[in-house]
């Protein structure tokens, strides 16, 4: 299959040029009382229903959960939260009186020609601080986003300024698995996060760097690095 989409250079919010993107897809064989800022939601739990960062602050707040450590380090502001929450990357939920977080991710295992598969070895904040990933391209799922269209957004997304005018990404639809971990965020300090997590085998048949190599993203606070090995 053969479609077009936004080579996007490393940056979340817009396109600065347009390319076309080969996509080569394998064929599968196969209520409850509430505070202000909540709204039901299934399994006895509400869910934050916030209007600012402000709102999120204080929910987290009343939650048990403390503010003190975000932004500081390798973990994440709460303003980056509220743009997770205001983009739909993730939800927010208040169960068992405890805030929690759950995220939709796609894992895209890529391999070079030697068999070897890529990791993000760690990130480069603007701060100068460093926060050690040790995985595999990862890309949280927009709402209502197919996870076929997210491994190839999350591939010009996070690779775009190492990659071709026109990247061939081969997607192995057969490969696909799913699993469902909940742990405390490294990104958020104290907040329980629930991962939903597929996890798919893809290639790039040429074009994609060889050796280690680093990609950058522009933030509103900064440039942000991206540090890249084969293993």
């Amino acid at each position: 299959m053969v479609v077009a989409v936004p080579r996007l250079l490393g940056l979340r919010a817009s396109a600065l040029r347009h390319h076309r993107c080969i996509v080569r897809r394998v064929p599968p064989l196969c209520a409850k009382a509430m505070s202000p800022g909540m709204l039901g939601a299934p399994g006895g739990r509400t869910s934050f229903a916030g209007s600012s960062a402000q709102e999120l602050a204080a929910w987290l707040s009343s939650g048990g959960i403390a503010l003190d450590a975000y932004g500081k380090g390798p973990a994440k502001s709460l303003e980056q939260l509220w743009a997770e929450v205001e983009e739909g990357e993730t939800q927010l939920f208040l169960q068992g009186g405890r805030p929690l977080r759950e995220v939709s991710v796609l894992t895209v295992i890529l391999q070079n020609s030697k068999g070897q598969t890529l990791y993000e070895a760690e990130q480069v904040l603007p701060n100068g601080s460093r926060r050690t990933r040790g995985l595999p391209l990862s890309e949280k799922l927009l709402p209502g986003e197919r996870w076929q269209d997210a491994a190839v957004r999350g591939v010009v997304e996070e690779l775009g300024p190492v990659l071709p005018e026109q990247p061939v990404v081969e997607v192995d639809e057969q490969s696909m698995i799913e699993t469902v971990e909940s742990k405390e965020s490294q990104s958020y300090p104290g907040l329980l996060s629930k991962y939903v997590c597929k996890r798919v085998n893809a290639r790039i048949p040429s074009g994609l760097p060889e050796t280690d190599f680093c990609t950058h993203e522009e933030r509103s606070d900064g440039r942000l690095q991206h540090c890249w090995v084969w293993r």
